[in-house]
């Protein structure tokens, strides 16, 4: 089975979910199974390979944000619809950010079984820092 994962970040300013998705990918590959990984780039090509390396045997889609903060990529959609054959489901790491919401509207489309994990977006504590 091949797996996209599809995180806005893996850089460990991030938070707790780009660790628990380094670690969700580790482990799965020590199962067998295909793991890639669509994240957003910080931009600085030196420390996207040094979070490459943290994932060794992960292929690792760059998405380049045009709008850093909510992590949105206008080309996404298309690198989406393009790799998106290749896999037998995606698992969408976190919310409210153009990242999750493309590879949740190509899975729809591309008729894909996702996984939807909000981690803590829901919690009163996100959802006040910024109401919108």
């Amino acid at each position: 089975m091949r797996i996209l994962h599809c995180i806005a970040s893996i850089d460990n300013a991030y938070g707790g979910p780009a660790v628990a998705a380094r670690g969700l990918c580790g482990a799965l590959q020590e199962k067998g199974l295909r793991i890639a990984l669509l994240t957003g780039s910080s931009g600085n090509h030196r420390r996207d390979q040094e979070h490459k390396s943290l994932l060794p045997g992960v292929d690792i889609f760059w998405s380049r944000p045009l709008v850093k903060r909510y992590r949105w990529d206008p080309s996404l959609s298309a690198l989406l619809k393009s790799k998106l054959k290749q896999f037998d489901a995606i698992h969408v790491h976190g919310l409210f950010n153009g990242l999750s919401i493309d590879a949740c509207h190509a899975a729809r489309v591309g008729n894909k079984p996702y996984l939807l994990e909000p981690f803590g977006t829901l919690s009163d504590y996100c959802l006040q820092k910024n109401k919108l």
